[in-house]
């Protein structure tokens, strides 16, 4: 198989990644994180969108190699509210609903 793997079509994000666990905490204040496992190396790109659509910060937007990797978002500079995290590649697109309670 080519890319982030299916796991589980009913675990959020889940659904595109061999083995990648939900941002951890959600909610959470003022950081989030998440483990995700890439079975070749590939572009992804992993964004944060606003209640209204707007991207608000970008976290990764790269070639990653393949294997066990995480990344974390510090929201510190934003408001309390509902985000989105959406994680991209050539292959897949999921997104995951994230609440920061400051």
């Amino acid at each position: 198989e080519d890319g982030i793997r299916d796991r589980s079509p009913s675990r959020g994000l889940g659904d595109v990644y061999k083995r990648q666990d939900d941002p951890y905490p959600n909610p959470f204040n003022p950081s989030t994180s998440v483990d995700f496992y890439l079975s070749q190396s590939e572009y992804v790109n992993a964004s944060i969108f606003n209640i209204n659509g707007q991207i608000v910060d970008v976290i990764i937007d790269e070639q990653i190699s393949y294997g066990n990797h995480t990344f974390n978002w510090d929201a510190s500079n934003y408001p309390s509210g509902i985000y989105f995290l959406r994680v991209k590649s050539k292959t897949h697109s999921v997104s995951q609903k994230l609440i920061l309670i400051k």
